[in-house]
């Protein structure tokens, strides 16, 4: 998958358009909604994908009530 720049400056790091590293990254953020080997357990990718949003909006909650970033 190639992606086209948009920005002058804001290139587009080549490692979206390697397989090996989009793989990686597809299952290291998966196995952030349900610990490891989150794919190979059978979880779709709808309900990884619902669960981390819930994730990022239970922390963007948190912020606004303590007025501390949660990462």
């Amino acid at each position: 998958m190639n992606y086209k720049q948009l920005y002058t400056d804001c290139p587009v790091d080549k490692d979206w358009s390697d397989p090996k590293k989009r793989e990686l990254f597809i299952q290291k953020i998966s196995d952030l909604a349900f610990g490891v080997d989150t794919i190979e357990r059978g979880y779709p990718m709808e309900e990884v994908m619902d669960r981390l949003e819930k994730f990022c909006e239970f922390s963007h909650k948190w912020e606004e009530h303590s007025g501390e970033e949660s990462c």
